[in-house]
């Protein structure tokens, strides 16, 4: 999608990479249960994510959520819909957040190794969720998303084919 030439390209990719993006949460929310072991006490929690990652899915490949790309310094990126995106980023956002509560809450009751595991791995979502600074751009806003590595430019060599 950023290196994309036009926008018609760069928009099929942008609602490809959306098959995936919505299960993102629910899945660090259900690693989470399942690793402090409170998955059976949340599985309608852990369900309903799923689930509400498969409508935003479909929503996302269907133009309803990405409906369009807009062209930024660093190549096109995805526009959302306004109306979409407010649900959207409310359960995306909500997950994320829940799961680093349901660290904080076991934190205190937990000892030893696990008490050191917790903490690291809170440390580490939390500096993971720095890069939902990418949804920016994705509202107008002209900020890089620096979760992004630019892929190399290839050039043809005298005889030789790009593959």
């Amino acid at each position: 999608m950023y290196c994309a030439k036009d926008a018609t390209t760069a928009l099929f990719w942008a609602r490809t990479a959306y098959l995936g993006v919505p299960f993102l949460a629910p899945s660090i929310y259900h690693f989470t249960a399942e690793m402090l072991r409170i998955a059976k006490e949340r599985r309608g929690a852990i369900i309903a994510g799923w689930l509400t990652a498969v409508i935003f899915s479909a929503l996302a490949v269907s133009g309803m959520l990405v409906e369009r790309v807009e062209r930024y310094w660093w190549g096109f990126y995805p526009r959302y819909s306004p109306l979409i995106a407010v649900p959207f980023l409310l359960f995306f956002f909500g997950y994320l957040v829940v799961a680093l509560a349901e660290f904080l809450r076991a934190y205190p009751k937990s000892r030893g190794v696990e008490k050191k595991r917790i903490r690291l791995l809170f440390i580490a979502f939390a500096v993971a969720y720095l890069g939902c600074v990418d949804y920016l751009p994705k509202f107008g806003i002209a900020v890089y998303p620096f979760g992004l590595r630019r892929a190399p430019r290839f050039r043809r060599r005298r005889g030789h084919r790009i593959p």
